[in-house]
């Protein structure tokens, strides 16, 4: 992933979880076809954003594509399509589902993604979709509303990294302007830029101090359950506490004659420890983890998550915070 593309600020909440136990061991998570669910949290609001804040905030539906890295439908400092000036200035999907289509017909995009918008914002909204491995990259857009030609969305993300599907993934979401539309504020009536100018980040005005509107988390859906292996119950329980101080405890199950692994990773998907790999025999294990590294260093503050894997597939991960 480039760090410098308008997807640049993911953040990796991914749990690399094939390949980090064992380097030479070759990716579980990979595969052809997966699913995966997009939730995006608006956080625009009168309290985030006062400057000048409109009546009315929302975002239009959420339209994008996968596809591979033979194609672009929109990039920061590139001019802007008429799919991406209609869905920036009016929040039309018609022209940008075309652009799409036409590169599903051309070989270079797998499928249209269209899903619903938030009104009011804040407010929060989610769409799954399959993604194919010959197709990894996502771009997915919305407007700001009302706005001249504002525009929040990603451009060509990858879901996969080293080989693998990311099971998660963190995208803060920050405004661009179009170029296509030369209005100051949310309600400036309509004003083309003649001749239009890239598209570029919006960081004055309104945004001059924050232009952070909200989040995009790309989370891959549960696949590939090891025949067999109950698909309901709790095989993974944060016993706590959390957040986490000194030690924390969890209570694992993994099925009778299955084996199983516990970990704790970071947010860039590293290691930080192993805590558990063996069976439970049906039955429920407490384990606890001390706050410590596979070197036995404490761990400094910040966002960990743990993992439970069974036949070497990711089965339940939770989140923990570990605190001064």
């Amino acid at each position: 992933m480039n760090p410098s593309s308008p997807a640049g600020r993911y953040i990796l909440v991914a749990i690399l979880l094939g390949g980090l136990l064992d380097a030479a061991r070759p990716s579980v998570l990979s595969a052809e076809t997966t699913e995966y669910e997009v939730t995006f949290r608006a956080t625009w609001s009168e309290e985030t954003h006062p400057i000048d804040f409109p009546p009315s905030p929302h975002f239009s539906g959420l339209i994008g594509g996968t596809h591979s890295d033979l194609v672009s439908f929109w990039n920061e400092g590139e001019l802007a399509s008429l799919g991406i000036k209609r869905m920036a200035e009016l929040g039309s999907k018609t022209v940008l589902t075309q652009e799409v289509q036409a590169a599903i017909t051309a070989g270079t995009a797998d499928a249209v993604l269209s899903g619903g918008g938030i009104n009011p914002s804040p407010g929060s909204v989610a769409m799954t979709f399959d993604v194919d491995e010959a197709f990894p990259l996502v771009t997915l857009v919305c407007m700001l509303a009302p706005s001249p030609d504002w525009f929040v969305g990603v451009s060509g993300l990858s879901l996969r990294e080293n080989g693998a599907w990311i099971p998660q993934l963190i995208v803060d979401l920050v405004v661009y302007d179009a170029g296509t539309d030369s209005g100051e504020s949310y309600g400036s009536p309509n004003e083309p830029t003649d001749p239009p100018v890239p598209i570029f980040e919006k960081n004055d005005g309104p945004f001059a101090e924050n232009n952070v509107v909200g989040t995009f988390t790309f989370a891959q859906r549960a696949v590939g359950v090891p025949e067999g292996l109950p698909r309901d119950g709790k095989h993974l329980i944060s016993l706590g506490p959390n957040p986490v101080r000194q030690t924390t405890r969890f209570q694992i199950r993994v099925p009778s004659g299955r084996s199983g692994d516990l970990a704790v990773y970071g947010v860039a998907g590293q290691l930080v420890r192993e805590l558990f790999r063996g069976q439970t025999w049906g039955e429920p294990a407490t384990v606890t983890w001390n706050r410590g590294d596979d070197r036995g260093a404490l761990v400094p503050a910040g966002v960990y998550f743990v993992a439970l894997r069974v036949d070497g597939v990711p089965l339940a991960t939770d989140k923990i915070v570990v605190t001064r």
